[in-house]
């Protein structure tokens, strides 16, 4: 997924928002086969987490009871 919003509320706190890429790599088209649209939104306290047009790996694990 590639980061391609900011924006602040605080200056403690930025709100991303990730949505799926769709070209570019065999990878990225395979994915964007699967999941044509979408987005994850996140409120974060560290700055740079993320960096804007950066691509990231989103991995979705269940969590044990």
């Amino acid at each position: 997924m590639g980061a391609s919003k900011f924006h602040k509320s605080t200056p403690e706190q930025q709100v991303v928002r990730l949505n799926p890429v769709t070209g570019d790599t065999e990878e990225n088209k395979a994915f964007f086969q699967a999941t044509p649209g979408g987005s994850i939104e996140l409120q974060v306290v560290k700055p740079g987490l993320f960096e804007l047009g950066k691509e990231y790996y989103v991995d979705f694990t269940p969590a044990d009871a």
